[in-house]
């Protein structure tokens, strides 16, 4: 068994691929004390958010990939309303029900935790959380995630070849340690 933390972005402007507001650097801030004292490897998402996660908690990234996390970013087209669109890098509206990333990269999500050592950090944002299998309503902002991962060894013999193993990573828990922000919800 391994765990393995994933720490949503905090606060964000809004706009095409959104950097953290003060605030946002503060709300994470806070979060690195309950981060293993020793992280053996850091995957940061690719958006500004990511990277400024990444700085607040003063870590530096082993390892980059929109697997957990891209420039997109989810949006409310009315001020204080749900979140209804989501707005690409290139700063064009999608409606948010055919925005399909948190069904698509679900596999890509979880192959990314399944592969990392114990006491890894991932900085990404609430999508890597729902793409992990958590409710909507459950994922924060400026949360720190502990996410625990079994490891299976499958053995496959064909014929007289050597038997091949398999290591297979298989999420078993994912616990709230602490959250700072809130939960958006989205309309379909």
């Amino acid at each position: 068994m391994k765990n393995i933390y994933v720490v949503t972005h905090g606060k964000k402007f809004p706009g095409a691929n959104p950097g953290m507001t003060e605030e946002g650097f503060a709300e994470v801030a806070q979060l690195r004390n309950l981060l293993p004292a020793k992280v053996r490897d850091v995957v940061c998402g690719t958006g500004k958010r990511h990277l400024d996660t990444v700085k607040a908690l003063g870590l530096k990234p082993t390892r980059y990939t929109s697997a957990v996390g891209g420039p997109d970013s989810g949006e409310a087209t009315v001020k204080g309303g749900p979140v209804d669109v989501v707005r690409l890098p290139c700063g064009t509206l999608v409606p948010y029900y055919r925005y399909t990333t948190l069904v698509d990269g679900q596999d890509g999500m979880k192959s990314v935790i399944a592969q990392l050592r114990n006491n890894s950090v991932v900085c990404a944002g609430r999508p890597s959380m729902i793409m992990l299998g958590m409710m909507e309503e459950d994922s924060k902002s400026a949360a720190v995630y502990k996410v625990s991962v079994a490891m299976v060894v499958v053995c496959v013999k064909v014929g007289d070849e050597p038997t091949l193993r398999i290591r297979i990573g298989r999420v078993l828990n994912i616990q709230e340690v602490k959250a700072v922000g809130t939960s958006e919800i989205h309309t379909v």
